[in-house]
């Protein structure tokens, strides 16, 4: 293994670790890799005594180097920020210590591949999902807005209603990381109501990935249709409990519950 694996394997273990990232940003930089750099400017930021004037000029360093190498640091991912044609197909990336932590997106079975292979997922923790891409495997005659190849982590019976990019994610290895998880359009924080739209759901699936989410604090469930019946919370990895609502546009409870 090499050391960068090393500092990596490391902090997925404890992303918590402070002294960890400050030695990981040291040691990119050494090694002339303007990760480093990013990865320094943004723990600084995280010191809320620094002065108005230090801030502005680390945001504007921040903002100099995000614009330079965020393409390269999202590697395949990349296009599914910057190359959609659609405004709505476009995922929303934000970074914490240099790294992606948080992806805002409609998923498709290719983007979700693409984020649990790339740099992008490497420390992602939180996943905001509106929804799943209407699409169908390709070469399989049938019309859809999208296609994907298939593959072991994509059953071959499913159709373009059973969201396959859920079954991307479960079968994937983005659920063992994130710490917060919300799928259907609507707030992503404890204590606000519904906003926006609201999405229908494959409810077995989506527990499925749920179940997987070893490190989970935070879940949140909208939905105005499911099709099939949800599943024991017995199979999820706290002994909090979520209800996936059946009720139309009706938001579930928050993970944890809110008292």
């Amino acid at each position: 293994m090499s050391d960068a694996a090393a500092f990596e394997a490391a902090l997925q273990a404890n992303s918590d670790d402070l002294a960890g990232w400050c030695a990981y940003a040291g040691y990119l930089t050494e090694r002339g890799d303007p990760r480093g750099e990013f990865m320094q400017v943004q723990l600084a930021l995280e010191d809320e005594s620094r002065s108005k004037a230090e801030r502005e000029a680390l945001r504007t360093r921040e903002a100099d180097l995000l614009a330079a190498h965020q393409r390269e640091w999202l590697g395949e991912f990349a296009p599914f920020v910057f190359d959609q044609e659609r405004d709505y197909e476009k995922a929303e990336v934000r970074f914490r210590r240099g790294w992606p932590c948080e992806v805002s997106a409609s998923l498709s079975v290719e983007m979700v591949r693409a984020l649990g292979r790339s740099p992008a997922g490497t420390f992602l923790t939180r996943l905001l999902a509106d929804g799943t891409a209407f699409e169908v495997p390709t070469g399989s005659g049938e019309w859809a807005d999208g296609f994907y190849a298939p593959g072991p982590d994509v059953p071959d019976d499913l159709d373009e209603h059973d969201a396959p990019a859920l079954h991307a994610l479960l079968n994937g290895p983005l659920p063992a990381r994130l710490r917060v998880f919300r799928y259907g359009e609507g707030s992503a924080a404890p204590g606000l109501g519904w906003e926006g739209g609201s999405s229908s759901a494959n409810a077995e699936v989506v527990h499925e990935a749920v179940a997987r989410m070893s490190r989970l604090e935070e879940l949140y469930l909208y939905a105005y249709e499911v099709n099939a019946p949800p599943c024991s919370h017995s199979r999820y990895p706290t002994s909090a409990s979520c209800g996936w609502t059946t009720r139309r546009i009706t938001r579930s409870r928050c993970w944890p519950p809110t008292r």
